[in-house]
Parts: C-alpha cells; sequence; structure tokens
C-alpha cells in the first residue's frame, strides 16, 4: 500500500515538472504581443540629411612641419632607449621571479611604449609624407630600421 502511494507521488511530481517545462519553453520565444510597446520606427528622407561641412586641417608652413618632425624624431628615439633598457631590466630578472609584480610591471610599461612608439612612427611617416609632397629633402629624418 505504500508503494502505490509512492508511485502516485512520482508521477504526479514528473507530470508537474513536465508541465512545467512546457509552460517555461512556451513563453521564451522572446516575442512581445504587447504592440503598444514597441516603438514607431521613423525615416528621414535621403534629401533631408545634409552632411557636416568638411573642415580642412590647418596647413603648416614647411618649416614649422620640418621641426615638429624633428621633434617627433627625437621622441621616438628616446622612446626606443627607453624600451630597451626597460628590456635588459626585465630579462635580468630570474625566471622564478617573472610572474612577479615587479616582472608584470615591467611588461605592461613595455607594452604602453611600445604603444606610444607605433603612434609616434605613425605621426613621424605622415610628416615625412607630407614633407615630400612638398618636395622637401626628407633624408635627415628618416629611422634606422
Amino acid at each position: 500500500m505504500v508503494r502505490n502511494y509512492v508511485y502516485q507521488i512520482l508521477i504526479i511530481l514528473s507530470l508537474m515538472f513536465l508541465f512545467l517545462v512546457i509552460f517555461v519553453m512556451s513563453g521564451c520565444k522572446g516575442e512581445s504581443t504587447d504592440t503598444a510597446a514597441k516603438p514607431a520606427i521613423t525615416t528621414t528622407p535621403q534629401s533631408a540629411v545634409v552632411p557636416p561641412p568638411a573642415i580642412a586641417p590647418p596647413q603648416l608652413d614647411l618649416a614649422e612641419l620640418e621641426r615638429q618632425a624633428r621633434e617627433v624624431r627625437d621622441q621616438l628615439l628616446q622612446k626606443r632607449e627607453e624600451i630597451e633598457k626597460l628590456i635588459v631590466e626585465k630579462a635580468a630578472i630570474p625566471i622564478a621571479e617573472q610572474m612577479s609584480e615587479e616582472a608584470k610591471d615591467l611588461a605592461e610599461q613595455i607594452m604602453e611604449y611600445r604603444e606610444d612608439l607605433a603612434q609616434l612612427s605613425q605621426d613621424l611617416d605622415q610628416s615625412i609624407k607630407e614633407l615630400r609632397e612638398a618636395g622637401k629633402d626628407t633624408s635627415s629624418l628618416e629611422m634606422d630600421e
């Protein structure tokens, strides 16, 4: 008699679980039947869209551009030296301590310097390009790779 009672409870619990799963699955379609909650979509005709006016960057005279390029080149050389010093310093850390905070800080600093180096290189390349377009000699600004 107790056995029958246990089986009946198990059957009822199984059916309740099945109904619960069906109920949850039917309610999770992701669609809303409430049309008032949907925002209205409006479009603007292409002829009404006015692009912003193009603003030309101020033109530097060639002497100023060359001076800035030299400054960028000097900064670039300085960053290279700093990176080399940090790499030597990080290499001096014993292998057992490579995961220490000091080693992690050095690695982060090296990555930051490399990002700065990439930006400075890009700036220098742009300046050299502009100077070449103007017919200036840029051989003194070229970097030794």
